[in-house]
């Protein structure tokens, strides 16, 4: 009796703080529609031809393609509110970093774009020395938590989430 009485408030006290905090992160959007505004809106602020095709819903995901090389995958809760975003690119070149780009100063739309270049440098990307293959990088900027890594078989790694 005593041992279960021990497991209750130990599990109580453990693990209610973490669904709390799970039950209470913001969402980037609140569902795929805003996401698609935000997109939109900041496509036009660059003045970029970039738009989002091949959009396949699933469960848990959204994914699209941004142009051949980059995928864009949406992470939603069962409510549809978007928690993460996740781009995928392959290839090297300038429309991975215009994509990153984009992606910051969407889910960040009070940096001006000398801002979101300093994001990018802090997350190494013009730092040729820099060993991607062997390392990540997390930049957090106001409320928001860049990651960019990179995987031999897949290639650019890079997502957005809130900070929690």
């Amino acid at each position: 009796m005593k041992r279960t009485i021990a497991t209750v408030i130990a599990t109580t006290y453990f693990v209610f703080p973490i669904i709390i905090v799970m039950a209470t992160t913001l969402p980037l959007y609140n569902n795929h529609e805003e996401f698609i505004e935000a997109f939109n809106k900041e496509v036009k602020k660059l003045d970029l031809s970039k738009s989002l095709e091949n959009i396949k819903k699933e469960e848990e995901t959204i994914t699209s393609k941004l142009d051949k090389d980059i995928t864009l995958i949406e992470n939603i809760d069962e409510k549809g509110a978007v928690h993460e975003l996740v781009m995928v690119g392959k290839g090297e070149g300038m429309d991975i970093i215009l994509s990153m780009g984009l992606l910051i100063g969407m889910t960040n739309p009070n940096l001006n774009q000398s801002q979101v270049g300093a994001v990018l440098k802090e997350l190494r990307l013009f730092d040729e020395s820099y060993q991607y293959q062997k390392n990540e990088t997390t930049v957090e900027k106001n409320t928001i938590r860049y990651n960019l890594k990179y995987d031999q078989s897949v290639g650019v790694i890079f997502s957005i989430s809130k900070v929690n």
